[in-house]
């Protein structure tokens, strides 16, 4: 999965923490997107953009009850996993 060149403290690595632990069971494709070019790439991400991001507003939903489809599917992220992939996005 992920290079290990990856900095498991950086905003990205954080964010790619969340993805394998609760995204990669059902969207193993992902798995191969090493970057952030890659997930802004796949339309999954917008730079800086919580609302033009799919992925955040699908997590979201989980915990909110807002999104189109809420994931994961069978359980919602803990508010520190949703942290760090808002971190991320805003950071990027």
């Amino acid at each position: 999965m992920y290079g290990s060149s990856v900095d498991p403290n950086s905003n990205f690595g954080k964010f790619l923490t969340v993805v394998s632990s609760k995204c990669l069971t059902c969207h193993a494709a992902w798995g191969s997107l090493a970057t952030e070019s890659d997930w802004i790439a796949q339309g999954l991400v917008v730079r800086g953009s919580l609302a033009g991001s799919k992925i955040y507003y699908r997590l979201l939903g989980a915990n909110l009850g807002v999104g189109v489809e809420n994931m994961p599917t069978n359980s919602a992220l803990t508010s520190t996993e949703l942290e760090d992939v808002r971190t991320w996005i805003l950071n990027m």
